[in-house]
């Protein structure tokens, strides 16, 4: 019977260890992200229209940079693909192009502005990176 007792699980405990943390949903604020893998493709397929959105998931540690006391999260963040430089997934391309084409190692910061649905997501380092090649650009015409 001793073994049962070592070998038995506290549901109670673990019930409080579930927690919806295991994925990086930004609301407006500021955040440090280390991205930790190469990324995978994934899709989002809508429930009521049965309409098929592409995404890319990456593993993620992520820290919240208006919270003092914040803790670095290891969570996975999806993110839809875009199609435009402005996107936040032409943006994370950009950053990841200057990374040598490699996502992993990647570390920016993110800006969220908005709430729910309504959201715009800013990475100033990339934002960076287009201006000085479009500088670049012009510089040689």
């Amino acid at each position: 019977m001793g073994n049962e007792e070592q070998n038995s699980i506290d549901w109670r405990e673990e019930s409080e260890c579930i927690s919806d943390d295991a994925y990086f949903k930004p609301q407006a604020g500021r955040y440090r992200i280390s991205i930790l893998s190469d990324g995978k493709s994934t899709e989002y397929v809508n429930k009521d229209t049965e309409e098929v959105t592409e995404q890319v998931e990456f593993d993620v540690e992520t820290k919240d940079l208006d919270e003092e006391e914040s803790l670095i999260k290891r969570q996975v963040w999806t993110v839809t693909k875009g199609k435009t430089e402005g996107s936040l997934y032409g943006q994370l391309v950009r950053l990841i192009k200057n990374n040598g084409f490699k996502p992993s190692g990647v570390v920016f910061e993110l800006l969220v502005s908005g709430v729910g649905k309504i959201k715009r997501y800013q990475i100033p380092s990339a934002i960076k990176l287009f201006k000085d090649d479009k500088k670049s650009s012009d510089d040689h015409k």
